[in-house]
């Protein structure tokens, strides 16, 4: 089992539209579990997981239900712990077990456990941080990224040294003279982190949120698409 970390320093930048969608093409072949980890829920709402669930991933982190209780199907191969608003206020000594620990649980179930970070690494985060392979900084080719992602490496670095991290740039338009100018900037200073491929800015992501579908259910198959299964490939 492959834990995967989707994370960055700046909201707004498209990190859960990636988290769940990633998740729905690596299930096509694989097992995927998605955890919420962000008190905003941006997954919880684009997974449209608008049924009452009994449990969440406050409870999974208070060991007041187990990951399997928490767990929620999705679609065929994939499921979902919904987040809290509250998940914020939880604190690591609180909780009987850790995150690592109760992911090791259920490990010959999964093949992949794709989970949505919020910005800040607070209690939770930081335990999520630990239970992970691998960081994704979701950010865009912007003047601010490059203090965004500096920021992001040094969190991730101190809470796991080992850490694998790679970078994707989300919302790329290549018809401005700045973007480009900032992508190449990226690339010589995150050689080894940046992956090759970038997300082109697509009406793709805000469609199939409002039909309540994944990228891959489209009527068209978009760009963005193709290059995160490019992604996925690398993973």
């Amino acid at each position: 089992m492959k834990t995967i970390s989707i994370v960055s320093r700046k909201g707004g930048v498209g990190k859960s539209n990636i988290a769940y969608n990633l998740a729905v093409e690596l299930s096509q072949k694989n097992l995927v579990l998605l955890i919420d980890l962000d008190p905003q829920m941006d997954l919880t709402c684009i997974s449209h997981l608008i049924m009452k669930t009994k449990y969440d991933i406050l409870d999974v982190l208070y060991n007041d239900a187990t990951i399997e209780e928490a767990s929620v199907k999705l679609r065929n191969n994939l499921e979902i712990i919904k987040g809290n608003e509250n998940i914020n206020q939880f604190q690591m000594e609180e909780s009987l077990t850790d995150f690592k620990t109760l992911l090791t649980a259920v490990e010959e179930r999964f093949d992949y456990v794709i989970i949505d970070f919020p910005p800040n690494m607070m209690g939770a985060s930081i335990q999520g941080i630990v239970a992970s392979d691998q960081a994704i900084i979701v950010s865009q080719s912007e003047k601010l990224a490059f203090k965004n992602i500096d920021s992001m490496i040094d969190d991730l670095k101190i809470i796991k040294p080992e850490i694998d991290i790679r970078i994707l740039i989300n919302n790329v338009d290549m018809r401005r003279n700045l973007t480009k100018k900032y992508l190449k900037q990226l690339r010589k200073k995150y050689p080894n982190e940046l992956f090759e491929e970038y997300i082109p800015v697509s009406s793709a992501f805000p469609n199939s949120n409002h039909k309540k579908i994944p990228l891959r259910e489209l009527s068209w198959w978009p760009k963005a698409l193709t290059e995160l299964r490019k992604v996925m490939k690398q993973l």
